[in-house]
């Protein structure tokens, strides 16, 4: 949820909704993203590539692949 007590600049208050509509797009509910103005499919291709390269360059995940 977004917490709606913390103020963030514009840049900002876009990625975190880009996020929480990528999160709940995931769990299944695609139709929110409609109420929204934005290239979604774009915007999600971006938040992907991002989150696979945290997620290759964490150590945690490097040494679980390994082991498994």
């Amino acid at each position: 949820m977004i917490f709606t007590h913390i103020k963030y600049d514009e840049k900002t208050s876009e990625r975190v909704l880009h996020r929480y509509l990528y999160c709940i797009e995931k769990l299944g509910a695609t139709e929110w993203k409609s109420n929204f103005k934005g290239d979604f499919s774009q915007i999600f291709l971006e938040i992907e590539k991002e989150l696979d390269t945290k997620m290759r360059s964490n150590p945690f995940f490097n040494k679980f692949k390994k082991e498994f």
